[in-house]
């Protein structure tokens, strides 16, 4: 639920851009801010050495 929360308030706010972002920027821009007030932080599965 979330997650899809997330998503929506992203595409809203992309609406908003004049132009569309480049898809890697796009995706980095997914990533940060479906983030926002996440109480756990995702694994990545790499631990740090």
């Amino acid at each position: 639920m979330t997650h899809y929360r997330g998503f929506r308030y992203v595409h809203e706010i992309l609406k908003m851009l004049p132009e569309m972002p480049e898809p890697i920027l796009l995706s980095q821009i997914f990533a940060r801010l479906t983030s926002l007030g996440r109480i756990h932080p995702v694994s990545t599965g790499v631990e740090p050495s």
